[in-house]
């Protein structure tokens, strides 16, 4: 029935909205505080690593939702570190994976590790226990205080003997620290903005200022143990969010560490990096081809994720990568400035909001998306259905052709005039609009603030003027409609290609020891 509905809305808001709120496909999960427990590691098998040289693989469990329905298994071995980091293997792949999702915040919780039961349990069973350090800050959720740049990651430590060979063909074992780092990827309410900080020079703001952030924990932590820097590994993962952090953290790693030392794999992660900057071969992108968020940051501002990425197929035939330019597009014709200059121009051109202050894009985004964040699913997925359908009102009440054709030259007042009505139409009916669809025989279409509370209708109406325009301008220069199309066909498949649990399993079947257990 809402796949069906989707279909029909065929109008410039759903599209629109789609990539001005995108939280649909930014979150990942969502659940509440409970306790978790996994088994310490069983050895299953042993198996031939770099030079052909065996070592034991275990298994044990995790978690990565509160509730039994994120219960998988994990496999491990010390023979993953063996091999050269630039070396993608699938087995690490999936292990990487299990520690990201473990990763999300669990939803409640105070000090310093909320929400980090899962992972804390995970790390307890491969890791010391005592050198586990774990900083999972209390974020900031919509109508609360304003923060939006924490971020949460976890450390620890094992040892790990690797055995390599040498020139007469004998064993020889050296010793290494791994310490793996682990980086929040969901539940984490208001630095949910973070993911839209751009900024107007350098690499995405918002992930640039995560990943320093636990650079600088990784740092002190090597300190406080007295780790030597030549006996040290380490595997650097996220998802989301925390796949956009991981990869910066991992290059900046790399610059001290050394790329060989550095295990890097990070999991449907936004382009947060720059364009010409370096290769890191040893940081490894894994993206689902049908999802769009790793097609964030937009790549006309010069964004880009530094490594090398691996693709997996969901099987949709829907491939985002040669749908990305529509980001592109959209931020362009909305905005209306030159490719050259509309990075800057997101963050510091200023448009008028309802209660007269001026902000850029980048502000009101901040804005928007933790309110859309705080949302139900299915109160957010109906918001969004019925902001689709003002663009169908508009062709039913007979005003819509006649608006994107001249929205490019109209005056100021008469935009104005406009935003004014199609805000009207998000709160009620126009005079005769009932009628039509009595009519008609359709359903009359829901009103968008009945999906809001006074506060989200209050942020919405504030930041109407911004965002209407915005749709607007897109809708105007898109006028054959290919883009829109593209979205609302795929958006279900986009929306779904986000999900953590459909691309963990994905990423497991790559590796061979979950076929064969």
């Amino acid at each position: 029935m809402i796949k069906s509905k989707i279909k029909k809305a065929a109008d410039v808001f759903l599209s629109t909205a789609l990539i001005v709120t995108t939280i649909p496909l930014w979150s990942t999960s969502g659940s509440a505080e409970a306790a978790s427990t996994v088994s310490g590691l069983k050895k299953v098998r042993t198996t031939a690593f770099s030079q052909n040289i065996r070592y034991p693989v275990y298994r044990s469990g995790f978690r990565y939702t509160s509730d039994t329905s994120g219960n998988s298994q994990f496999y491990y071995s010390d023979g993953y570190f063996s091999g050269s980091s630039s070396r993608y293997s699938t087995h690490l792949a999936s292990f990487s994976m299990c520690l990201s999702l473990a990763g999300f915040s669990t939803g409640s919780g105070s000090g310093n590790g909320y929400g980090s039961s899962n992972i804390s349990a995970m790390l307890k069973s491969f890791c010391k226990g005592n050198t586990i350090q774990i900083s999972y800050p209390r974020p900031a959720f919509y109508g609360k205080a304003d923060n939006i740049s924490s971020i949460g990651y976890a450390l620890g430590q094992r040892k790990i003997l690797l055995k390599k060979k040498t020139s007469s063909g004998k064993l020889k074992s050296v010793s290494y620290t791994l310490i793996p780092v682990i980086i929040r990827g969901e539940g984490y309410g208001k630095e949910w903005a973070g993911n839209v900080t751009l900024g107007t020079s350098g690499e995405a703001q918002g992930f640039s200022d995560a990943a320093s952030k636990v650079t600088a924990g990784v740092n002190a932590y090597v300190k406080k143990y007295h780790l030597k820097k030549k006996q040290l590994k380490f595997l650097i993962t996220g998802y989301s969010r925390g796949g956009g952090a991981a990869n910066l953290t991992a290059k900046r790693l790399s610059k001290k560490y050394g790329g060989s030392s550095v295990y890097a794999y990070d999991f449907e992660a936004a382009q947060a990096g720059l364009a010409g900057k370096g290769t890191y071969k040893n940081i490894h992108n894994v993206i689902n081809s049908s999802d769009l968020v790793p097609y964030l940051a937009p790549a006309g501002m010069g964004f880009r994720r530094y490594g090398t990425d691996h693709t997996i197929q969901d099987g949709s035939g829907f491939s985002a990568k040669d749908s990305s330019k529509i980001i592109d597009d959209i931020l362009l014709w909305s905005i209306g400035n030159t490719e050259g200059s509309y990075r800057k121009n997101y963050a510091e051109k200023l448009y008028s909001c309802e209660d007269g202050k001026q902000i850029t894009q980048q502000q009101a985004l901040q804005e928007l998306l933790p309110m859309l964040n705080s949302m139900s699913g299915l109160k957010l997925a109906g918001f969004l259905l019925s902001v689709s359908d003002l663009g169908s009102r508009m062709k039913t009440l007979g005003f819509y052709d006649q608006t994107i054709s001249s929205w490019k030259v109209l005056s100021d007042a008469e935009k104005t005039q406009i935003e004014n009505r199609l805000w009207n139409l998000c709160t009620g009916y126009e005079d005769g609009e009932k009628q039509i669809y009595e009519e008609e025989g359709k359903t009359l279409p829901a009103l968008p603030v009945s999906y809001l509370s006074a506060s989200q209708r209050k942020t919405v109406q504030n930041l109407w003027p911004l965002l209407c325009n915005a749709m607007l301008s897109f809708a105007a220069g898109d006028q054959d409609g290919i883009d829109r199309k593209i979205l609302s066909n795929n958006l279900l498949t986009m929306m779904s290609a986000h999900s953590a649990a459909s691309n963990l399993q994905l990423v497991q079947s790559q590796d061979s020891y979950y076929s064969s257990k």
